[in-house]
């Protein structure tokens, strides 16, 4: 226990800072998804005829049903990336027979070796890989596939007519994009029956882009905006038709200045756009935008099909959205909800009407074997036994209902299944409303952080660790010790120094009292660095700021440098803060990893007196120390990793604000901690010698004084016997009596002189081994 008081007395305040930094996330409430007014919603849909009673799907033909997949990775290092596609293309597309399939970015992997992060390269067999497969399943044609750039397609290309821009040479839309001038903003139309679907694909990512890691970041840019609108002017928009947008990246994944949001926003109102489909951060089940009234889209993050094998299959139907994420592993059946839709993701624009015009519709995809039976129960009551089966879609089979059962609050829709000759059940449920009332998305600490909008909160997180390490632990307690000694105030230090508590003699766990030794303790601490440690921190501290954090080839062999603050990322004379995120990221490494454990290191082992006032054991400062140096250790490892494994030794000089700092900090430390570690050894080692010479010393000392008093003593007593002697005859018996008590009392007198004299060599053995430890410190 006394252990642990002493960790949260020298850290205390740290954690609770980390703590309420973190908690702001998960304020409860905050996050609910807003339910929709229905006066709102779906003005721009028309409002169709009351069908929930009917024994036929009116128009089930104009049910649109598509696949989405995203960052398959294709490379040439692994074989399986291909298998998994051929798999893909030729089991699960022909099962679903969509009508289209949009692929949301990162096509190939785009590295120079198989576990390279940095070394990115576009490499053709990739891309000519990707276009082959998609030939021998007749794929490749730019009226089914739908495809767009991503960051590892885009990575380290310099310019757009670049001869490794290999996209807009084996994309199925090449032809298409070589035909308008490869533009950012690309609309895409498909005619299905009566109804249009628009698809609007955004390419986020500049010429020149940076190779891996810091071409993770994307940016909404001026020109972006501009051709989004110019595109949208021209499109032919009915009163039936839908607009589907999608991008390689969430919008929390970019860079967009508040003048360029605003004006997104208003585009996307203005012709009631609302759905975007996307990848990028290979995120299982995460939505990452919530919906509420201030989102401008509902983000259908999908996972990754390079780790998971997903897939989305998406259905649009009467202007209402409904969808369900799969895996190639998991194979069929495949059941999609498609009215009522999932109360999580209803959309502004979504005719919520319609929902309850419609009978319960459900597709399901099961090419292995035929449907034996397909139940359907809402809140647990059985609504039809055997669902029908429509006659002009294979896939759709639906039930009547009566939906005013259910126009208030939330309900459970379930379908079960079973297949002919199987005694298993495939079950699908999700929750519906009617009254726009939405379900809370489960969350967790990513979805959260992408609410708030990534590339933000990489930033608030940045400067909130500058400010407290480098201001706040650093430099002002510097500064109140130059306020001090101008006011010859400096004994208030010593009103700091005997706030820390004795925990071996705390009786009670106070954490108030804790939390107060520890600001005391580190203002005590800290304020008393050295000046040549003091200037060394704040010179690595705003290094962050001032100088490069990687000097390196980027771009296809190209040196570029990238920074926290002024140019985020410079390469021929131009500067882009779309890397902006990376570097910051690599800023709050360094603070966490180098800076801390080194400013720790230099408070602690300069004052090892206030960090033993608790404890009886010496070593047991040492230990917390250890930990520092481990961190520090480790960010060696991690920068020599990704610094000079990765772009080479040239790099690795030149990134002065954090190879540097981090390889003089380790070396700095483990100086002072072995010449600490060998004084307290030698000091140790000397003290027990001096005090076993003293005692000898002692020994002696007292064995001659005993001596001597013994000798008195006896001399006294010959003369005290001869003179009782020499009165016996003439004295009385009081006489020999009070003579009696004289000599019993010089005895004690004796003895007391013996006490005397052992104390007095004690407290000088003591003082003096004090003194000749000091001496040995000194």
């Amino acid at each position: 226990m006394n252990s642990f008081r002493r960790f949260l007395r020298n850290n205390l305040t740290t954690l609770i800072l980390y703590t309420v930094f973190f908690l702001t996330l998960f304020v409860p409430g905050l996050y609910k998804t807003d339910d929709l007014d229905l006066k709102e919603v779906g003005n721009s849909y028309p409002q169709i005829q009351d069908f929930s009673q009917s024994e036929t799907v009116p128009n089930s033909q104009e049910i649109t049903h598509f696949v989405h997949v995203t960052d398959t990775h294709l490379s040439i290092f692994r074989p399986e990336s291909q298998d998994n596609l051929e798999r893909f293309c030729k089991e699960t597309i022909p099962s679903i027979s969509p009508h289209f399939v949009v692929h949301t970015g990162d096509v190939v992997d785009g590295k120079e070796a198989e576990d390279s992060i940095f070394h990115s390269k576009q490499k053709e067999p990739e891309w000519k890989l990707y276009k082959t497969v998609l030939q021998k399943h007749g794929y490749w044609n730019e009226s089914f596939w739908f495809d767009v750039r991503g960051n590892h397609g885009s990575s380290a290309i310099k310019e757009k007519s670049s001869p490794n821009n290999y996209f807009y040479q084996f994309s199925p839309q090449s032809s298409y994009l070589q035909r308008t001038g490869k533009k950012r903003v690309n609309h895409y139309s498909y005619q299905h029956l009566n109804k249009t679907i628009h698809l609007l694909s955004i390419d986020y990512f500049t010429y020149p882009q940076a190779g891996l890691p810091y071409g993770f970041f994307g940016i909404l840019s001026d020109q972006i905006i501009t051709e989004f609108e110019d595109t949208l002017k021209n499109l032919k928009l009915e009163k039936n038709s839908e607009i589907i947008l999608y991008g390689h990246s969430p919008l929390s994944n970019l860079k967009i200045d508040n003048n360029n949001l605003k004006r997104f926003k208003e585009i996307l109102d203005q012709y009631s756009i609302d759905l975007y489909l996307t990848g990028h951060n290979h995120a299982q089940n995460e939505y990452s935008n919530l919906l509420s009234k201030k989102a401008p889209l509902l983000e259908l993050e999908l996972a990754c099909f390079k780790d998971h094998m997903f897939y989305r299959v998406g259905v649009l139907n009467e202007g209402i959205f409904t969808f369900s994420d799969q895996s190639v592993i998991d194979g069929f059946p495949v059941m999609v909800i498609v009215n009522p839709s999932d109360a999580r993701f209803i959309r502004k624009s979504e005719p919520l009407y319609n929902m309850r015009r419609q009978q319960i519709k459900v597709m399901v995809f099961s090419p292995l074997a035929d449907l034996e039976q397909i139940k359907c129960l809402i809140d647990g009551e059985i609504i039809n036994e055997k669902m029908k089966k429509d006659d002009k879609n294979e896939y759709l089979y639906f039930s009547t209902w009566d939906p005013s059962k259910y126009d208030k609050g939330q309900h459970e829709i379930e379908i079960q299944i079973k297949l002919e000759g199987n005694t298993k059940t495939w079950g699908e449920k999700q929750y519906f409303s009617l009254d726009g009332t939405r379900s809370r998305i489960k969350m967790n600490i990513f979805t959260t952080i992408q609410h708030h909008n990534l590339l933000r909160f990489v930033y608030f997180w940045f400067i909130f660790m500058f400010i407290y390490f480098i201001i706040f632990q650093t430099l002002l307690p510097k500064l109140l010790i130059i306020y001090l000694k101008k006011r010859n105030k400096l004994n208030i230090l010593n009103k700091f120094q005997q706030q820390i508590s004795d925990f071996e003699n705390m009786k009670t766990f106070n954490i108030l009292k804790i939390w107060k030794d520890n600001l005391c303790f580190l203002v005590f601490k800290n304020s008393q660095i050295k000046k040549s440690r003091f200037i060394y921190l704040m010179v690595i501290g705003f290094a962050i700021l001032l100088l490069p954090l990687s000097v390196a080839p980027m771009i296809d062999g190209i040196w570029a440098s990238s920074w926290t603050t002024f140019t985020i990322f410079s390469y021929n004379n131009k500067t882009y803060s779309h890397l902006f995120g990376v570097s910051l990221v690599l800023g709050q490494l360094f603070l966490i990893w180098v800076y801390h454990p080194t400013l720790q290191l230099f408070s602690s082992l300069d004052h090892t007196s206030i960090l033993d006032k608790t404890s009886k054991k010496k070593k047991n400062y040492y230990c917390p120390n250890i930990i520092y140096l481990v961190m520090l250790i480790l960010s060696n490892i991690i920068f020599v990793f990704f610094i000079y494994a990765g772009w080479g030794l040239l790099a690795y000089l030149l990134a002065m604000s954090t190879a540097w700092p981090s390889l003089g900090s380790l070396i700095w430390c483990l100086t002072i901690y072995y010449k600490s570690f060998k004084s307290y050894s030698k000091t140790t080692q000397i003290g027990y010698q001096i005090i076993k010479l003293q005692n000898l010393d002692k020994d002696q000392n007292i064995n001659s004084d005993l001596n001597d008093i013994q000798t008195n003593d006896d001399d006294r007593d010959d003369i005290i016997y001869s003179d009782s002697v020499s009165d016996s005859g003439s004295g009385s018996d009081d006489d020999l009596t009070k003579k009696s008590s004289k000599k019993s009392f010089s005895m004690m007198n004796s003895n007391n002189d013996i006490e005397n004299l052992n104390k007095n060599n004690l407290n000088e053995n003591l003082f003096e081994n004090n003194s000749d430890e000091n001496s040995i410190e000194n």
